[in-house]
C-alpha cells in the first residue's frame, strides 16, 4: 500500500493577514465570532459540534498567546530547537510502527496499542512559568489529546485561505527523503537547501500536526 506525496504554494502573507489574528481570537476567549460562524457554515460538516463546544472552552479558559506564549512564534509556528525524538522518529519510527502493525495482523492479534503523541512526535508546551498554562490547550497539563479540534480547526482554515495548487512528487515521499537524492546530486552539506526542508518538515512541531501523525 502507497501514499501519494504532493507539494502545495502556501500563500504566508494571507495566513499572517487573515489566519492568524482570528484564531488568537479564538483561542483568546472571543466566542463565536462572525469569521468563525462563517468557518462552521463553510467547513463544519465534520466538526461542526465539536469546533462549537472548543469555542465556549476556550471562552471559559482564554488565553493570550500573542502576550504570553514563548512556546510559538507570532505566526503560530513552533519556537525552540528541534527535538531529538523527534529526529529519531523521522528516522525509525514509521518504520517500526509499520514492522509493529504486520506483526500484529499475521498473529492475528486485534488489539494494537495507539500511537502517544510523544511517540508521534507532537510538541507540547512544558512551561512552568508561564500564566497561561492551566488555561492553554498547548500545554501538557491539558491532557496527551487535549487540543485535536484546535488542531483540525487550524488545518481547515489554514487549508482553505492559503493552500494553493498542488504539484505531483512521486510515490511514499516525505520532505526527508529527499536529502539523500539531493546529496548524491551532489550538493554540499552546508547548502541551504537543507536547512529550508528541514524547516518545512518541523513546520507544523507544535500546532498543525494531530496525533495520529
Amino acid at each position: 500500500m502507497g501514499a501519494d506525496a504532493e507539494i502545495y504554494v502556501f500563500d504566508y502573507d494571507r495566513y499572517r493577514a487573515e489566519v492568524v489574528p482570528r484564531l488568537l481570537e479564538v483561542v483568546g476567549g472571543a466566542g463565536p465570532t462572525p469569521w468563525f460562524e462563517g468557518v462552521c457554515r463553510r467547513l463544519g460538516e465534520h466538526f461542526e459540534d465539536e469546533w462549537r463546544d472548543l469555542v465556549e472552552e476556550l471562552r471559559e479558559r482564554p488565553a493570550d498567546w500573542s502576550r504570553h506564549c514563548t512556546f510559538l512564534g507570532d505566526d503560530l509556528r513552533h519556537l525552540g530547537p528541534r527535538p531529538a525524538n523527534r529526529d529519531a522518529w523521522a528516522r525509525t519510527g514509521r518504520r517500526e510502527e509499520t514492522r509493529r502493525l504486520m506483526d500484529d495482523l499475521r498473529h492475528k492479534r486485534t488489539t494494537v496499542e495507539p500511537p502517544t503523541a510523544a511517540k508521534w512526535g507532537q510538541l507540547r508546551c512544558a512551561s512552568v512559568t508561564c500564566p497561561e498554562r492551566t488555561r492553554c490547550l498547548l500545554h501538557e497539563q491539558a491532557g496527551e489529546f487535549g487540543p485535536d479540534m484546535l488542531y483540525w480547526l487550524y488545518e481547515a482554515v489554514a487549508a482553505e485561505c492559503c493552500v494553493g495548487e498542488r504539484e505531483f512528487l512521486g510515490r511514499n515521499a516525505t520532505l526527508h527523503d529527499f536529502v539523500p537524492t539531493l546529496r548524491a546530486l551532489g550538493l554540499s552539506p552546508t547548502d541551504p537547501v537543507f536547512t529550508l526542508l528541514e524547516a518545512l518538515g518541523d513546520r507544523g512541531g507544535a500546532l498543525g500536526h494531530d496525533v495520529s501523525g
